[in-house]
């Protein structure tokens, strides 16, 4: 995780291509359109993306009772839509531009998608993650929300395209249509306060130490992303994609999803972790483990495979004083899978090879500057070739999706049930896998090609794996 100094450095940096003037926003009412460029990495995710594999982070939400259209839609329009213009304006994917043209038309798609049975949703939800957004045909801004309406309650999909915003800054704009966006503000305020050290506590240094130490860090962080970088290219140049280029394995087409809400609590994960791969071993470490536990039976005998994890700049929350953007950088790492050595030596492995990437925030800092500069730089028809060679060999995208410090949401005083986030792999990704915490419960979906894998199946082997992981533990 990046300091509070260099988590600022980033926001500064990451600010420069898409900040707005005040004067340019006072003149809006004097000319057609208010137009505001992309991010580089908002322009990359649009550049680099296929019809089969659009760059469109969801989220579905089951309430514990029905939920009125009408009052979903009021609640998406009141709190997300004014929090970033992005969110009340149209894309032109040509210039690469938010055009603020839309007036009353800038309020989010809410469709009915009509009543079905729960068993039915996976296969609604796989068909709508690879759907054009509704706003694509420049009718409307390019998020919506699909409500799935079943006997007794409501599912909700949240879409939003990835040039809007990356995940962690979606997760903390749709917080702000819970009735608990309030309270969800105060503890993010409070967290952040809690990890700043008061000026009181501060130690006085002479002007010659402070620059000392200064000099120290600044090397250090040099240090830090130069074997970043390194670790990136040799991993890239050693990739085990045994997937990718692959034949057909099954006669399906299109995504094949499936999750297990609550399958277990942070707390048991922790001490999982804890027990197999000791003190420096997180809950990270372990979700990536299950993946690999997962993985074991569909690619036979290979030993690792490589894994793109997104990684929030700032460290999973949005700072106060940070645009609503795209802050993240994709870092590759060597997952290790299953082998003869048994449950610990595994979690160990992997809290090396994948922990050791992500740990220090230096790898994402390195994705984020190559992505950056390629969509800045290239042209455009080489974006897709450039995420080709980078996030797109590998054969998992993992993230962990921190959902609000608070114990229960609810919309409209409906209560959400479950929060179920898909992550949309890369290019020639066959699988992305999500991890969400909200509160103390952990939810895991897996989204796949559906030609190359069952979800259903690789879903069945991670709980399983996880049971042998928890036996091992002593759990």
């Amino acid at each position: 995780m990046l300091s509070v100094a260099a988590r600022a450095a980033c926001v500064r940096f990451a600010a420069g291509a898409s900040v707005v003037t005040a004067a340019h926003e006072t003149d809006a009412a004097h000319c057609d359109a208010v137009r505001r460029k992309m991010t580089p990495i908002g322009a990359f995710s649009l550049l680099s993306e296929t019809p089969a594999a659009p760059s469109i982070p969801a989220v579905l939400l089951t309430f514990k009772a029905p939920l009125a259209a009408a009052d979903l839609k009021d609640a998406l329009t009141a709190g997300v839509a004014p929090a970033s213009a992005r969110f009340r304006s149209r894309v032109d994917e040509r210039a690469l531009e938010f055009v603020d043209d839309l007036g009353p038309a800038a309020a989010p798609f809410v469709v009915e998608r009509g009543a079905r049975g729960e068993a039915a949703l996976p296969g609604a939800v796989a068909e709508a993650l690879t759907a054009p957004l509704l706003g694509r045909d420049g009718a409307g801004p390019w998020w919506e929300a699909l409500v799935f309406d079943h006997a007794a309650r409501t599912s909700v999909l949240l879409r939003a395209h990835h040039c809007l915003a990356d995940g962690v800054s979606l997760a903390s704009l749709f917080a702000r249509a819970t009735d608990q966006a309030e309270a969800i503000a105060a503890a993010v305020d409070a967290e952040i306060a809690k990890r700043r050290r008061p000026r009181g506590e501060r130690r006085r240094r002479s002007a010659l130490a402070r620059f000392a130490r200064a000099l120290l860090k600044a090397l250090g962080f040099v240090a830090r992303v130069v074997r970043g970088a390194l670790a990136m290219l040799r991993v890239v140049a050693t990739t085990r994609a045994p997937l990718r280029g692959a034949a057909p394995r099954r006669a399906a087409t299109g995504r094949s999803v499936a999750w297990a809400s609550k399958f277990s609590d942070v707390a048991t994960l922790k001490r999982v972790a804890k027990a197999l791969g000791g003190d420096k071993a997180t809950v990270n470490d372990l979700f990536a483990a299950i993946v690999g536990g997962a993985l074991r039976d569909v690619l036979g005998d290979a030993a690792h495979v490589t894994c793109a994890v997104p990684v929030h700049l700032y460290g999973g929350a949005l700072l106060p004083g940070v645009d609503v953007g795209n802050h993240i950088g994709a870092v590759l790492a060597r997952l290790p899978l299953p082998g003869g050595d048994g449950a610990a030596a595994h979690v160990a492995r992997v809290s090396r090879d994948v922990g050791g990437a992500l740990r220090g925030g230096a790898g994402a800092l390195v994705a984020y500057g190559a992505a950056y500069v390629a969509a800045a730089v290239l042209p455009r028809r080489l974006v897709p070739y450039a995420l080709g060679g980078s996030a797109g060999c590998a054969t998992v995208a993992l993230t962990n999706v921190r959902g609000p410090p608070v114990d229960g949401l609810s919309i409209r005083g409906v209560p959400v049930e479950a929060v179920v986030p898909f992550l949309p792999p890369p290019p020639g990704v066959p699988l992305g896998v999500a991890l969400a915490t909200v509160g103390p419960d952990a939810t895991i979906s897996f989204n796949a090609d559906a030609s190359l894998l069952d979800a259903d199946a690789l879903l069945a082997a991670a709980l399983a794996y996880y049971g042998e992981l928890e036996r091992a533990a002593g759990i």
